[in-house]
């Protein structure tokens, strides 16, 4: 069923005045009265169906639901159970402002004993297409400065942006219905003419099931090199949810082969066939059904080609909403939240409002997104049709679009919540030239990876082998070392160890060493890397990209080294691996005092190195030293080191100015000169860098406070001194008769 957007006399009539007075420039920040009274609020939607009110009123319950009340009720009921309850406590206002956020006018809500709306918009907002709009907020918390206090907000945009047929292509109430099948049609007819979205139909996967026609009600397995002449094929990227009743085995091979009924296959299997059918597509891919499950050897086999089935896939459907093989792909939704919601404005002629809701949540936070497979999968298709609980959405290498925008989703929603990948285009005919940014792109992808699940934790290297072959074609003079590129291996080796639900594994603040043993990384019982390599662990990592300008590498690369079961697939299982570097390696230990933990350096406990607990009605301190673990094991008391790998430091030429200094912590092996990894640390202010480049010479000297009396500056990189060393080599001066730089080392990293 179609929506039909209407509105209702007192919107009209706000909107109209409110518009109006732009024409006056005394008059443009007049505040037009709206609905007075919650009952004519909830009324105007009972009776007169406006859609804006409708768009008003849910908002509102979302988030007082949120704010007041123990449990959020059903968001998908009409709109009529707004109570006095939900107004307790609460005060807010009406804002117009632009996109840089800046309010420009408000209006108050007279709460709780009345609902007193008014509206207005400003002149300034028209400047840029597209990017004026409403908003309401929480008064008390924006008198708390806090950021999350907008509440109902709202875009208003042109007919450009959803295209000429805006009236007539409406959402409907299903992701099922035709004018889904139609958009599907539309994009792929798009995507044929975008340059970079050329694919080619050479590669087949070594089974597919054949769907037949439209009519058909029968599924039969074949094997493609039985099919004759060219074919095209769509995937499925699902959840499995626990057991799939719907498998190819040893005992179900005949019955597939031979051809079965399509009402035998769960329900998410059932509709992907239907969505085929949609773009006349005769097969389909699905991993249950194409792979020989319990068959070790064929997994290993058909797992090598996972990156050819995605790449060459005409297009993948995404199950997003679905958390097993019996949800479905079709989902039943409000078609009013994301409908544009039309008024014809004088002087100015059509435009559309539609809240500001984070339009890609559905991508984001749906179960599918947590599985890491389908990172890999997602990464690799060269057009992917998402099924949300909301709507459709579309992506290829020249669109990103929605039910709500077909021709593409504004920069106002796609900012920073959508796929950031879709600017490394691996498909076919795309242009290979590396970027600059790519190498961060790659970081924020290990960052995602680290953070989505493995049923089996044993598939972590395969499970990432086709992302890392297809940027093996940016990076054609890197080395691919276990995760990590040699172009950028210092960001590499300094990523940071998270709890899988995002939490640090230090996760009491950055002035406080807690050890917490709730909170571990696993680290898998047969070896998968090397300990410098985040694929060695199984917990989400940040990756840490220089913190300041000028980063200045502490250490000399000597050799890397990564050893795999097979030479020829260097994605693939390791046997082994290494980094040999030169480096200023600082002996330290670990003192515990109740729930802190100092460093010891130098065979001793100062004031100067504890960090303390913070005291949150204490001013920031300027300097501190953040300590992780890689994992929820104790540091050793001794045989510890703190490895510096990065000083990074102002363009000021004149002073140090606040540096940060990140390294590797770092515990003896059995053998000589042979460490491995055990957390990173990451020293900022001048006390705690010092501290871990140099020495004093006379460590038994009394004095309560020696580092502070270091006195460093910045010179340029490579200039020569008579003390040598790392140190100055990075252009750090220093009192030679006090100090002495750490002592620099050859040690190796496995």
């Amino acid at each position: 069923m179609l929506f039909r957007s209407r509105l209702c006399s007192v919107c009209t009539t706000t909107l109209r005045l409110a518009f109006e007075n732009l024409k006056d420039k005394e008059r443009d920040s007049e505040q037009i009265p709206h609905h007075t009274t919650k009952e004519s609020l909830i009324d105007s939607v009972l009776r007169q169906s406006c859609h804006l009110c409708r768009l008003i009123i849910y908002h509102l319950k979302l988030r007082w639901g949120l704010l007041h009340r123990e449990g959020v009720e059903d968001l998908k009921e009409e709109p009529t159970t707004l109570t006095e309850d939900d107004f307790k406590d609460s005060d807010f206002e009406f804002a117009t402002f632009a996109s840089d956020r800046k309010i420009v006018r408000s209006y108050m809500l007279g709460l709780p004993e009345t609902l007193n709306l008014h509206a207005t918009v400003s002149r300034y907002l028209l400047g840029e297409k597209g990017v004026f709009g409403l908003a309401v907020f929480d008064c008390d918390a924006l008198n708390r400065d806090d950021v999350n206090a907008a509440m109902t907000r709202f875009w208003i945009f042109d007919r450009d942006a959803f295209g000429a047929d805006v009236v007539t292509n409406r959402i409907n109430d299903s992701t099922s219905s035709g004018r889904c099948q139609n958009l599907l049609n539309q994009w792929l007819k798009q995507c044929e003419n975008h340059a970079d979205c050329s694919t080619t139909d050479s590669f087949l996967p070594t089974r597919l099931l054949d769907i037949g026609d439209a009519d058909s009600g029968r599924v039969r397995l074949v094997m493609s090199r039985d099919i004759v002449g060219k074919a095209r094929y769509v995937t499925l990227s699902h959840c499995w949810g626990g057991d799939v009743p719907f498998q190819l085995t040893e005992n179900t091979m005949h019955k597939m082969t031979t051809g079965f009924g399509l009402n035998e296959m769960p329900k998410t299997f059932r509709e992907a066939i239907a969505v085929a059918r949609w773009a006349a597509v005769r097969y389909i891919w699905i991993d249950s059904c194409c792979i020989m499950q319990h068959s070790p050897s064929d997994w290993e086999r058909e797992a090598k080609t996972m990156r050819q089935v995605y790449k060459h896939t005409y297009f993948n459907i995404s199950a997003n909403h679905s958390v097993n093989s019996h949800g479905g792909l079709f989902a039943d939704r409000l078609a009013y939240k994301f409908s544009p919601c039309p008024y014809t404005a004088p002087d100015i002629g059509q435009v559309y409002f539609l809240p500001q809701f984070d339009l890609t949540n559905p991508l984001t936070e749906s179960a599918i997104a947590e599985r890491a497979w389908v990172t890999q999968e997602r990464f690799l298709s060269s057009r992917i049709l998402h099924f949300t609980s909301d709507q459709l959405f579309w992506e290829c290498a020249g669109l990103f679009a929605c039910e709500t925008f077909p021709l593409g989703v504004p920069q106002v929603y796609d900012n920073s919540t959508s796929w950031h990948y879709r600017s490394i285009n691996v498909f076919p005919g795309a242009s290979q030239e590396a970027k600059p940014k790519d190498h961060e792109t790659w970081g924020r992808m290990c960052e995602d990876y680290s953070r989505s699940k493995l049923t089996y934790t044993s598939d972590k290297l395969i499970a990432f082998a086709g992302i890392a072959q297809e940027f093996k074609n940016r990076f054609p003079d890197d080395t691919y070392l276990a995760g990590i590129w040699s172009g950028d291996l210092m960001s590499g080796l300094l990523w940071k160890a998270y709890a899988l639900n995002g939490r640090p594994m230090q996760p009491n603040g950055s002035h406080e060493l807690y050890a917490d043993p709730f909170i571990t990384a696993a680290v898998p019982e047969k070896y998968r890397a090397p300990t410098w390599s985040w694929l060695s662990k199984d917990c989400a990592i940040a990756w840490q990209r220089p913190a300041r300008h000028s980063p200045r590498n502490m250490v000399e690369i000597l050799e890397t080294r990564v050893e795999y079961v097979n030479e020829r697939d260097q994605t693939g299982d390791i046997q082994s691996g290494c980094i040999k570097l030169r480096g200023l390696l600082r002996a330290a230990g670990w003192t515990q005092s109740g729930d802190v933990i100092s460093m010891v350096l130098d065979g001793k406990s100062g004031d100067e190195l504890l960090v303390p607990p913070e005291d949150p009605a204490a001013p920031p301190k300027a300097d501190k030293l953040t300590a992780q673990r890689d994992t929820g094991a104790e540091f050793p008391v001794k045989d510890i080191f703190c490895l510096p790998m990065r000083l990074s430091v102002s363009r000021r030429a004149t002073s140090f100015n606040n540096p940060i200094l990140e390294g590797l912590i770092l515990g003896a092996t059995r053998e000589k000169d042979t460490y491995e990894r055990l957390g990173h640390f990451e020293a900022n202010g001048e006390g705690y860098c010092q501290a871990l480049l140099f020495e004093l010479r006379d460590p038994g000297r009394e004095d309560s406070q020696p580092w502070a009396k270091l006195n460093l500056r910045p010179g340029p990189p490579g200039q020569a001194s008579q003390n040598g060393g790392f140190a100055t080599q990075q252009g750090l001066q220093y009192d030679d008769a006090l100090y002495r730089q750490v002592e620099e080392r050859v040690l190796t990293i496995v």
